[in-house]
């Protein structure tokens, strides 16, 4: 979800709800493309949060392990 380089990689809404309020960021291969670890880590989600979003970042290793513990 969004628009030129800048995507989030789940975008959840209420039902019946215009907007979106969470974005997920998940540390696909994308994520681990870019470098810059302080665009990616706390600029994004900054970025979301200024819009109204709640951002959860979600591991992969983490979700294999325990996806339960996760959600």
């Amino acid at each position: 979800m969004g628009q030129s380089d800048f995507r989030c990689d789940l975008a959840v809404r209420a039902r019946g709800q215009p907007r979106y309020s969470l974005g997920v960021m998940v540390d696909t291969e994308t994520y681990y493309e870019n470098d810059d670890v302080l665009e990616r880590d706390l600029l994004r989600p900054r970025l979301l949060r200024a819009f109204g979003w709640a951002v959860v970042p979600v591991l992969t290793q983490e979700w294999l392990a325990n996806p339960d513990g996760v959600m």
